[in-house]
């Protein structure tokens, strides 16, 4: 329970939003500030995440899905986005949950939108809802929701981007497409290539070419008969055994942000 009130650390409220597909499309054009625009032309590296975007204003909504086009420019990289396997259109209209600063307008994803209307206010902390949830529950099955992706473009130079040294032994251990270690950054940071191609898709076990649920592999480094050749199992198992030591041994600190996922009902 401890974990959920640092990984929380915010005194938020549940809330339910109503907003039309209009304003839909604008709360996720808001959180695709998020990314740079890439210049697919460009030979040298291109940093692919804005570092001073707030992390906990990168919000994902569940119940849609969605690409995001990092080659356009801010407030036109929201692409396919569908709603049970429709095209969300501008009159649609959705419920969904949020907390109270989302709804408020707080990250200015839906502060000017004319449909946004608070439907329902609740009292108790989202920390508290989340708490509830798993003190109620013997076994938490936690389902992985990859409702979005990143359109695939090829480049002509790499795009990169900075994360923790750890993630270099976390990719070979689990075999990972989509991204590859690419060096030492600066202040301990590791830096990492992003490949466009080997994302994976709710349902493929497989890289993909962009488009959820495809089951097609990827033009990349990843393509039958270009493939790393795979470790053992029991040597895959050691490996991650490894990595979750590593990760424990990490003081434990309050998180500075986090990435905020809203539902549709």
């Amino acid at each position: 329970m401890k974990d959920i009130a640092d990984i929380y650390i915010y005194n938020n409220t549940l809330q339910v939003v109503k907003v039309n597909g209009s304003d839909l499309l604008g709360w996720l054009e808001v959180n695709a500030y998020n990314f740079n625009q890439i210049d697919p032309e460009k030979e040298e590296d291109q940093i692919l995440i804005d570092y001073n975007f707030r992390g906990f204003n990168f919000d994902t909504i569940a119940g849609i899905e969605y690409q995001i086009d990092v080659t356009k420019p801010k407030g036109q990289r929201i692409v396919n986005v569908t709603y049970q396997g429709q095209p969300v259109t501008e009159g649609m209209e959705f419920l969904v949950v949020t907390n109270n600063y989302r709804a408020s307008g707080g990250g200015d994803h839906i502060l000017n939108a004319p449909s946004a209307e608070v439907v329902y206010s609740a009292t108790e902390e989202n920390r508290e809802v989340l708490i509830n949830y798993v003190r109620n529950r013997e076994t938490i099955d936690v389902q992985l929701e990859s409702n979005w992706s990143i359109v695939p473009v090829e480049t002509k130079g790499n795009v990169v981007f900075r994360s923790s040294p750890l993630g270099k032994d976390y990719i070979e251990a689990n075999d990972l497409t989509y991204v590859s270690y690419h060096g030492e950054g600066e202040d301990g940071w590791a830096m990492y290539s992003f490949n466009f191609a080997g994302q994976v898709f709710p349902g493929d076990g497989e890289p993909g070419d962009g488009e959820p649920g495809d089951g097609e592999p990827g033009d990349g480094e990843t393509t039958p008969g270009t493939k790393k050749p795979v470790k053992e199992e029991k040597d895959k198992e050691k490996d991650k055994e490894k990595i979750k030591k590593k990760i424990k041994k990490r003081k434990r600190k309050k998180a500075r942000s986090f990435q905020i996922q809203q539902r549709i009902i």
